[in-house]
């Protein structure tokens, strides 16, 4: 008997909800589209944070990345529901109805996991190069300045430093190679010296592109 009554009490609840579903869609879709611009909003908010702890040389959490991941299939998702709902039959409206309150929920836990309370970006590793002893710099000062300058803009992709032996290039760059070593901007510093030698130079050039890089020569034209 009590078998009878459960299984009785389980069809009048689903009866229920299916009536429910059916006949709320439109007002469960308004509540859908109130939720969704709730994580809209919060999706920009993050991005906006992201870009300003970033700038001081932060790296986004896997955590943080996976969230935004996230809440673009939630956009893509929400375009479907839509031209599901502008298509829907009578008989269908009611599995639309599950299916839109189940969104809902999906994204109110979303909404929840951007909080990020603890912060979206974690302190870069210490960048890995060679730490090398060095001279004082006096007169060549200016010139560091002015390749530093360059190497932390975006604007130059290779810097060309030449002149005669011993006019204190290498000293130059030692310490730029130093300074960078304690720079967040970067993740890697290498020294690379090659044979003077054209072919050679041309090698290493076209391994760097895309990197920042700075070549010394005596001879400007080895840099053609």
């Amino acid at each position: 008997m009590e078998a009878i009554i459960e299984m009785e009490k389980y069809v009048r609840n689903s009866v229920f909800s299916y009536v429910d579903c059916h006949r709320k869609l439109e007002e469960d879709m308004s509540d859908l589209r109130s939720e969704f611009q709730v994580l809209k909003r919060r999706k920009i908010d993050v991005n906006s944070r992201i870009q300003a702890e970033v700038h001081w040389g932060q790296f986004v959490k896997e955590e943080v990345q996976g969230w935004l991941q996230d809440a673009q299939k939630i956009n893509d998702d929400m375009q479907v529901v839509e031209e599901m709902v502008c298509r829907v039959s009578y008989f269908a409206r009611a599995c639309l109805g599950k299916l839109v309150r189940e969104k809902i929920e999906v994204v109110k836990r979303m909404q929840e996991r951007g909080s990020f309370f603890e912060g979206l970006s974690v302190d870069r590793a210490p960048v890995s190069g060679i730490i090398f002893p060095t001279e004082n710099l006096e007169d060549e000062i200016s010139t560091k300045e002015k390749i530093w300058e360059h190497l932390m803009g975006d604007d130059v992709g290779m810097i060309g430093v030449y002149g005669i032996g011993g006019v204190g290039k290498t000293t130059i760059m030692k310490h730029v190679n130093n300074d960078l070593l304690k720079e967040t901007k970067f993740h890697k510093v290498a020294w690379v010296t090659v044979s003077q030698a054209r072919q050679y130079l041309i090698i290493l050039l076209d391994s760097l592109r895309g990197m920042k890089c700075l070549v010394l020569s005596n001879r400007p034209k080895s840099l053609d």
